[in-house]
């Protein structure tokens, strides 16, 4: 039917509105795989204690390793082969990432973030005493279940 249109006087109409749906289309998909793109993989420790995800880098490269503890905001962050940052976020206290760091890690249990073809770029291990975490350069951190922590 849209093809019988082409050519009459409702043609020159639809002729332009077709660049303007698809434009319309294109940009509301976009906007939705940003706002669901904003981290790549997460996990949290029993009780929420701890959480971490692997944040996109919408500028290209590394992706780091974020993790924190809700009860106070510490912070710490990784990429694949740098050493470790810390800092106190505020916006971090109380902050239960219940999308992208939904799934649990129990005690006894590890989590790995891989790229096919780099492979195990981040490594974690859970235990009832805290959260440890390292990258490929073996940079990491061990994180106490609600207090303290060990950055190597």
């Amino acid at each position: 039917m849209l093809a019988n249109l082409i050519g009459t006087t409702y043609g020159a109409t639809v002729t332009k509105l077709i660049p303007l749906l698809l434009a319309a289309t294109f940009a509301a998909s976009a906007a939705t795989v940003d706002a669901r793109a904003s981290a790549l993989a997460g996990f949290h420790t029993p009780a929420w204690a701890a959480q971490c995800v692997v944040a996109e880098n919408v500028l290209g490269g590394s992706s780091p390793l974020y993790c924190w503890t809700p009860n106070d905001g510490f912070t710490v962050r990784m990429y694949p082969g740098g050493k470790v940052t810390k800092s106190y976020e505020k916006a971090n206290v109380g902050s239960n990432d219940r999308f992208f760091a939904k799934r649990l890690v129990g005690f006894g249990q590890h989590w790995a973030f891989r790229i096919a073809y780099v492979g195990s770029v981040y490594r974690c291990s859970s235990k009832a005493t805290g959260l440890t975490c390292w990258n490929q350069a073996g940079h990491g951190w061990w994180l106490g279940r609600y207090r303290g922590y060990r950055i190597f």
